[in-house]
């Protein structure tokens, strides 16, 4: 069984559910908040960062490298990363662009709007986290 550590509204994990999901693959997500997932991350990967996809054979760490070996299991005509390589650089161009500029800009405009929504965070972020850690999120949350 495969298990994903992410945490809520990333666009770094939803890549990496996305992928999981379209591949049609069985796992299970680990929740976690920011901050309070980062004894999970340490001890799934030896790393702080998410997501992390545990499988028997391992941890993959990187939403990048998780996508990677998803589509290293499909069949070619069902993989998202082309065999020739032009192609498949330029996917991962596009793929890296998307990463790099485009979704830490999107995430930083929905923090903007919703960081004041103080009962909607907690209510958005707090959504199938443990119940300990949306307590805390609630209690600390400025």
């Amino acid at each position: 069984m495969k298990r994903l550590v992410t945490i809520p509204f990333s666009h770094y994990c939803e890549k990496a559910r996305w992928a999981l999901d379209r591949a049609r693959m069985t796992y299970t997500e680990e929740p976690h908040l920011p901050i309070l997932h980062v004894p999970f991350a340490l001890r799934a990967s030896g790393q702080r960062l998410v997501p992390i996809l545990v499988t028997p054979h391992g941890a993959i760490t990187d939403s990048t490298r998780i996508i990677e070996w998803i589509d290293g299991m499909l069949p070619e005509e069902k993989r998202l990363f082309p065999h020739d390589p032009t192609l498949r650089a330029e996917v991962s161009r596009w793929e890296s662009r998307f990463d790099d500029e485009l979704g830490p800009h999107a995430r930083r405009w929905g923090y903007w709007h919703m960081l004041p929504h103080r009962e909607r965070v907690v209510s958005i972020l707090g959504k199938h986290v443990p119940a300990w850690e949306k307590a805390v999120f609630s209690a600390s949350y400025p």
